[in-house]
């Protein structure tokens, strides 16, 4: 049995009642009963022996480890790029407190370690643009999987279904700023029709037979920023139209691609650690 090293002392102790109000003090009454029965007769299988721990970036059985803390100290799911598979635990509940089927949410408060981190993981998760996410309980999410954005409101996910009105949340997004003040903001997330394209062009597959090696790394470059750059203010002025963005970029000085460079492989490091920076 492997955990996470910050799950250890839950996995092989109380399974989280640690930091549970006592008693469940807080759900409804009739509620709280049935809790507390089913967690000692149903839920709770007792403590388990842990062999070895596991933390981001390590593989496993074809997936990578990603940290989503929050519903439990130390709760992780695992990724599967190639076919954006991911097994996400309880980083999202499909089901209601009563165990009816609902909308996708994020768990319940009074069970979490840290509500707020339990939200900034599921940024996190949204921002991997899976086409499958399954939780540790009740029906995945599959298709256009949309996940809550902001961590200051509790959403519901929404799924992309014919006939169902969604909100179309956005991934979060980081703020570069130069040594003028000049502040490019990147998106976190990048579809895999954005990654695949990218790579080819990167590749030089993507152009004429005749596109040398420096042309296609130039337009890759272009291609990443296209694909990643939300808005850029310079000198005061906001940038935020993706063909003025592209124009400006190539307007840049050498300095000013030197920075983008940098920038864009700070940004694929931290967001995208699997796609070659240019």
């Amino acid at each position: 049995m492997l955990c996470h090293p910050d799950e250890v002392q839950d996995a092989e102790g109380s399974g989280g009642f640690r930091y549970w109000p006592e008693g469940l003090r807080g759900l409804p009454f009739g509620m709280r009963q049935m809790h507390r029965l089913l967690h000692r007769f149903a839920w709770d299988g007792g403590p388990v022996e842990i062999s070895g721990t596991l933390t981001e970036g390590d593989e496993v059985a074809g997936f990578r480890v990603i940290e989503l803390p929050g519903h439990a100290p130390g709760q992780i799911g695992l990724w599967r790029e190639r076919d954006r598979l991911a097994l996400s635990s309880d980083c999202f509940y499909t089901l209601d407190l009563w165990g009816r089927d609902s909308a996708p949410r994020v768990p319940e408060g009074l069970y979490n370690y840290d509500t707020e981190q339990a939200r900034a993981s599921i940024r996190k998760l949204a921002a991997l643009e899976p086409a499958a996410a399954w939780p540790g309980h009740a029906k995945p999410l599959t298709g256009d999987v949309r996940l809550p954005a902001r961590a200051g409101r509790r959403r519901k996910l929404s799924v992309g279904r014919r006939g169902r009105r969604h909100e179309r949340l956005t991934a979060p997004s980081s703020d570069y700023t130069d040594r003028e003040g000049n502040v490019l903001t990147l998106r976190g997330s990048l579809t895999p029709g954005a990654r695949t394209e990218y790579a080819r062009t990167l590749a030089g597959l993507a152009g004429r037979p005749s596109t040398t090696r420096e042309d296609a790394w130039q337009r890759s470059v272009e291609l990443l920023f296209e694909r990643l750059a939300v808005r850029w203010v310079i000198a005061g002025v906001p940038i935020d139209r993706q063909r003025e963005l592209l124009g400006r970029l190539r307007l840049a000085s050498e300095e000013e691609r030197a920075w983008l460079r940098k920038v864009l492989r700070e940004h694929c490091a931290e967001h995208f650690p699997d796609v070659q920076a240019p």
